[in-house]
């Protein structure tokens, strides 16, 4: 039980969220090896860390992983 409760949040004025989604994910999970699998997550994570390093893009984590530029 925490004693004196705080919020621990940071605030923008503007943002931009970017979601994406696997179509076809389940489908695809269900005929992969857990190996292949979390190579190939592993991969596309990658690439999503290259891009958010080179435009400068935060990766904020809300659930699962999750990327988002504060706007100036």
């Amino acid at each position: 039980m925490k004693i004196l409760p705080t919020t621990i949040a940071n605030s923008f004025h503007a943002v931009t969220v970017l979601f994406a989604d696997i179509v076809g994910f389940t489908e695809l999970s269900s005929r992969t090896s857990p190996a292949e699998l979390v190579e190939l997550l592993n991969q596309i994570f990658c690439l999503f860390d290259e891009l958010a390093e080179i435009h400068s893009i935060e990766k904020i984590r809300l659930f699962g992983t999750c990327y988002a530029k504060p706007r100036n």
